[in-house]
């Protein structure tokens, strides 16, 4: 809860910044992150770490500056990036491996699904489409409950799938998935109770 306090305190700052020193800030911010894999700086794991917090904090403010400017050329290398470095066992550290792949896979997810017009009736009433249109209300729950499934699940899920990254990664996406709809509705039962009291 500090970090959080912390961080929407410089937020002013932060988002300041990429009006001048955008790439600067975000290749001084990404080599404070790496190190963190790689320093000790205390009894804090690695995602409570201010570095950390940071780093990801301006990548989300840097990305809706500038998601407009996600062309095909960036979405395409996006793909393939993301592709290499989550299925092709590449001789890099592992949490250095899974920060690139995410921002790739991420930035290719965002390519992908913005070329789908929801407007469209057809495309609109598609269950696959029905399912993304949900999946996006989840947003806050997935980073409510992420870290904590993370921490508790994932490294019995790795030496249960005999450190296979891809598949560790499916199953506790899914877990996180799965917790992140019932605090949806949790959240909306308990919304609905409050409202009706209120009445």
């Amino acid at each position: 809860m500090g970090i959080l306090l912390f961080l929407y305190l410089i937020f002013p700052l932060l988002r300041k910044i990429p009006e001048k020193f955008a790439l600067l800030t975000a290749g001084v911010l990404f080599i404070g992150y790496l190190s963190i894999f790689f320093v000790d700086y205390g009894i804090y794991p690695s995602n409570q770490n201010v570095f950390n917090c940071v780093f990801w904090f301006y990548m989300g403010i840097i990305f809706e500056i500038y998601k407009d400017k996600i062309n095909k050329y960036v979405g395409i290398f996006s793909i393939i990036a993301s592709f290499l470095l989550i299925f092709i066992p590449i001789p890099i550290n592992m949490d250095v491996k899974t920060t690139l792949s995410s921002i790739f896979f991420f930035i290719a997810i965002y390519f992908i699904f913005n070329k789908i017009d929801t407007r469209n009736e057809n495309v609109k009433n598609n269950i696959f489409i029905k399912g993304i249109i949900f999946s996006s209300n989840l947003t806050f729950p997935v980073f409510m409950v992420h870290h904590f499934l993370e921490a508790k699940v994932e490294g019995s899920i790795i030496r249960l799938c005999k450190n296979n990254f891809v598949l560790s990664f499916i199953i506790t996406m899914c877990l996180v998935y799965i917790a992140s709809t019932f605090v949806y509705f949790a959240f909306n039962f308990c919304k609905k109770i409050i409202s009706k009291n209120r009445k």
